[in-house]
Order: C-alpha cells, then structure tokens, then sequence
C-alpha cells in the first residue's frame, strides 16, 4: 500500500495568530461577527479572502482605480483603434 498517495490528498489547514490588535479593530470585528452570525474566525477568514480576491469566484473590482467606459466611450475606441486590426505583410519581411 502506498502511504504516501493516500495522504497527498490531505489538506494542511494552519493557525494563525494576530497580537497587539487595538481596540477600535477588536470591537469592529466583535460587532461585525454578531451582524454576521458567524464566528469571529470565520468572519476573519471572509474578510481576509474579500481583501484579498480569493475564494468568492469573483475577481477584485479595480474600475474605482482605473476608471470605466461608457458604452459610447468603448464604442469610439473600437472605432479608432480598427487601423491596428489589419495585418500589413510588409510589416513581416
């Protein structure tokens, strides 16, 4: 029996600790966990997958940094970006 691909399997969850939180953060995460009805850990865990993009399927939202395009403003860019959709062979020798 090969006890080794019986156990590659098996996923390692680990512990962390978090020290010298002040106050203001302790309450809010307290609070947060009862609106929740969750445990403080697990409501940790969400809130660090959230910060972080992970594990929702939902890629992090950026349009606040880098701004968004109108349907009008994308069309327009289409409209003056279709010179580069053409192939030149010229280009290529």
């Amino acid at each position: 029996m090969n006890h080794t691909a019986i156990f590659s399997n098996i996923i390692t969850m680990i512990s962390i600790t978090i020290h010298k939180l002040d106050e203001e953060l302790e309450s809010s995460l307290r609070r947060h966990s009862q609106e929740l009805g969750l445990s403080l850990n697990k409501t940790i865990q969400i809130l660090l997958r959230s910060s972080l993009g992970i594990g929702s399927g939902k890629k992090r939202d950026l349009s606040k940094f880098s701004g968004t395009w109108s349907k009008a403003e994308f069309e327009e860019f289409k409209r003056n970006t279709t010179a580069f959709d053409e192939i030149n062979p010229a280009d290529w020798l």
